[in-house]
């Protein structure tokens, strides 16, 4: 029987890779025949009553409801300023700044990629900065590679810590964290610590493989030329992550995203202007691109991304106004082993973000016509991973929830975590990054990734005896560097630059460079583990 439990509790994860795989073929008909799979053995095997079954879907399909909304919504505002020529102006500006390629894409591939992670999150500042190093020439399929590395070097903070929570934020009412921890939050921030940490090591190296592949490999210059720019690369990524290390420590892990990202970006043009650290001989494209100069002002240019950055750490500043709002909770008194869903959408990224693309287009004096295309563009990529999406919430909260089946209290994901933890026990130090890239793997996230592995992590560490806080530093960073085969900013990055050819090959730079992350993870987690 327990061999038999063993099996069904890990049809959702088979399920989920099957979900992967309709991502990339955009075939809704697997995603249906993944989620009977999934229905079928909740009821046959795993012994679920039906009722509870429904239940439980219809709660992922709420839980899809704001990641949606959010895509819709970020990239509404995103849109918007695109049809308003903001990205361009910013284009242009860097151009003027300095033609060196390297220089660009650190500026906008990795560092203005962290400002709009931070910010947006859910992979769209990949679709943002591959369209702006596309128009400075870059090739299209480089331009969502580099991308996709900026989005992995700051998604340690800011927003990923999202996920984190919304996986373990029940925690607290099951008493897990007994007299260790007086919250999830408490956890959460001291997690954040840890991860802040182990990023010196691990996500110094985004920063250094964009310049290595921008240099070498996508433009065949030499090692010399590439070395030449590790000086500038080096102090500029300290900067990023010394910065979000104190905010975390000192403020909260929730700003340690923004703050530091626009200080970067600060003292890079800063050091660019005074040649502080820059090469004397700057590597060009052998056909320059030409740039007109843009119809809009630098104070209109700057002007949505200042408002939104204000209006976010307002946000931050009044955060127990909007934890008040969230709040506002549905109960289902028949099933008490539910976790209240709550009302997030009121102050999700995704409203405040297409508040402000109405808000943008009143300022720039838009066109219906621009309204039009915004809106059908914007349809079209949502029909081609919402049902997709749908589908893996569904799975997700199945997984993490389905108590009162054949093992009683335990839902599948507690169950697999006990029998995973009395097997493996201390050597879960070096796998449990490789598992946090899985979840963001089959998931097509580090948001979701998390959501699905996090409670998972934290129930192995505490069977295992092993520091919880340590393994799940090891979690969220393991999630959030495997950002570089999150499959839906490829996918959407690939539909706006009309290049369906990005997703497999940027998909088999990002998996090598996943599985060396993980590696030094895995390494720095053993060590912490055996000294702390």
């Amino acid at each position: 029987m327990e061999s038999l439990s063993l099996v069904v509790s890990i049809i959702p994860l088979i399920a989920l890779f099957g979900l992967f795989i309709s991502l990339l073929r955009k075939d809704p008909v697997i995603t249906l025949f993944m989620l009977i799979i999934v229905w079928v053995s909740c009821v046959f095997l795993w012994e679920l009553p039906i009722e509870n079954v429904i239940v439980l879907s219809v709660r992922g399909i709420y839980e899809s409801v704001v990641p949606l909304w959010t895509v819709f919504g970020t990239l509404f505002f995103v849109f918007t300023l695109m049809k308003a020529s903001v990205f361009d102006a910013l284009t242009y500006y860097v151009h003027n700044l300095t033609p060196d390629i390297r220089l660009q894409s650190l500026l906008i591939g990795v560092f203005f990629a962290s400002l709009l992670q931070s910010l947006f999150g859910y992979g769209i500042p990949v679709v943002v900065c591959a369209l702006m190093l596309y128009a400075l020439n870059f090739d299209k399929k480089h331009s969502i590679f580099i991308s996709l590395l900026g989005t992995a070097f700051c998604s340690s903070f800011g927003s990923f810590s999202n996920g984190l929570s919304s996986s373990i934020g029940g925690l607290t009412s099951s008493n897990i964290f007994g007299a260790v921890f007086s919250s999830a939050e408490s956890y959460i921030s001291n997690v954040s610590i840890i991860t802040g940490l182990l990023s010196y090591f691990v996500n110094m190296m985004f920063p250094l493989l964009a310049l290595y592949f921008v240099t070498v490999r996508f433009n065949k210059c030499s090692i010399k030329d590439f070395k030449a720019m590790i000086p500038f690369t080096v102090t500029t990524s300290l900067i990023y992550l010394s910065s979000s290390t104190v905010l975390t420590y000192f403020v909260s892990y929730k700003l340690a995203a923004v703050i530091p990202s626009m200080l970067t970006i600060l003292v890079s043009i800063y050091m660019i202007k005074n040649n502080i650290m820059i090469p004397d001989v700057a590597i060009r494209r052998k056909t320059d691109v030409e740039m007109d100069k843009p119809s809009i002002s630098v104070f209109n240019m700057l002007f949505p991304f200042a408002l939104f950055t204000i209006f976010s750490l307002i946000l931050q500043i009044i955060e127990p106004l909007g934890e008040a709002l969230k709040k506002v909770v549905i109960d289902f008194p028949a099933y008490p082993y539910l976790p209240g869903a709550s009302f997030q959408l009121l102050t999700s990224p995704g409203t405040i973000c297409f508040l402000f693309g109405l808000l943008m287009i009143y300022f720039y004096r838009l066109k219906l016509d621009d309204v039009e295309q915004i809106t059908e563009k914007l349809t079209e990529l949502l029909h081609n991973i919402a049902f997709q999406l749908v589908g893996i919430c569904i799975v997700i909260v199945i997984f993490t929830s389905s108590f009162g089946g054949v093992e009683g209290s335990n839902s599948m994901s507690m169950y697999l975590s006990d029998q995973t933890g009395l097997f493996i026990g201390s050597l879960w130090g070096m796998i449990s990054p490789f598992v946090a890239a899985l979840g963001t793997l089959l998931t097509g996230g580090a948001n979701m990734g998390d959501m699905l592995f996090a409670r998972f992590q934290f129930d192995i560490a505490a069977i295992s005896n092993l520091n919880t806080q340590i393994i799940g530093a090891s979690q969220q960073l393991g999630s959030a560097v495997a950002s570089v085969i999150g499959i839906f900013p490829i996918i959407i990055a690939s539909e706006v630059l009309y290049e369906s050819d990005a997703v497999k090959p940027t998909f088999k730079k990002g998996l090598a460079i996943t599985v060396l992350s993980c590696s030094m993870i895995g390494i720095l987690t053993m060590l912490l583990l055996y000294f702390v």
